[in-house]
């Protein structure tokens, strides 16, 4: 539905698939990230967050909970590399 690459809470990149008011929900979740290397989910509002932290920079995808965590944190695993490569 929605996924976010920041730095902080500063968005560097992000997509969204579909309208409504996922971007206001996942900037609530970036503003209480540190930047401490996490893999986490979150449940808010009907919507799975999925957060992977690394080196400080934050990659956020929300999902159905239908695709569980392994596909979510598969994603954001290859748009991590993909990001690291090209911007490192």
């Amino acid at each position: 539905v929605y996924s976010v690459v920041a730095r902080g809470s500063v968005v560097l990149a992000e997509h969204a698939a579909v309208a409504g008011n996922a971007h206001l929900l996942a900037m609530r979740v970036l503003e209480k990230l540190g930047d401490d290397d996490i893999r986490v989910s979150y449940t808010q509002e009907r919507h799975m967050f999925h957060v992977l932290v690394s080196e400080g920079v934050t990659f956020l995808v929300v999902a159905d909970e239908s695709f569980g965590r392994r596909l979510p944190f598969g994603f954001l695993e290859d748009i991590k590399q993909r990001f690291m490569g090209t911007y490192k």
